[in-house]
């Protein structure tokens, strides 16, 4: 290691190298060897500007393992669970010539199992004959289909849905013949 004083030194000797060169600040004696007592008084007489500490930009990528990530908040959106539109239907028949088969999609909120069941049993009174009732959820609203005879129309079947679902915008149309 070296003594402090050689240290000194050779930052003095690089502080006056780096200063142009004139007759009063040139720090060398008439030999040309360092005169070390005129570059001190270089050195103290100079204006230093201290700059400040730089501060690093980037943050790092990775996070230490065990702390959780800290996501920026953001204010809590509340979602509709269903659309604010009217309620609406859309109801399609099909002739297979010894029965027909009916798909009615009805846009409110599905009810349940017991909502279904009460419109079975309605249909079914009216047409006298239903096989493959299905009524589910789907995409949260309610979606029926089913088979009947071949004299069933929608004109027996529009009244009992609009009985069920009368929020129904503009009632149902089902078509009085397939």
């Amino acid at each position: 290691m070296l003594p402090f004083g050689s240290i000194l030194g050779i930052l003095l000797a690089t502080h006056i190298a780096a200063h142009p060169i004139d007759s009063h600040h040139s720090g060398l004696s008439l030999d040309g060897a360092l005169d070390f007592t005129i570059a001190a008084k270089i050195f103290k007489s100079d204006k230093h500007q201290v700059l400040p500490a730089v501060q690093p930009i980037v943050q790092p990528i990775v996070q230490p393992i065990g702390q959780p990530r800290q996501e920026p908040r953001s204010p809590s959106i509340q979602l509709a669970p269903f659309p604010t539109v009217p309620p609406t239907q859309s109801c399609h028949c099909t002739d297979h010539a010894l029965y027909e088969s009916w798909d009615v999609l009805i846009r409110i909120p599905y009810r349940g199992a017991a909502d279904c069941d009460s419109v079975y049993a309605d249909i079914e009174g009216e047409s006298g004959s239903i096989t493959n009732w299905n009524c589910v959820n789907k995409g949260g609203f309610i979606h029926i289909w089913f088979n009947t005879s071949e004299f069933t129309k929608g004109a027996d079947i529009n009244p009992i849905l609009s009985s069920h679902y009368p929020m129904v915008a503009g009632g149902f149309n089902c078509p009085a013949d397939c």
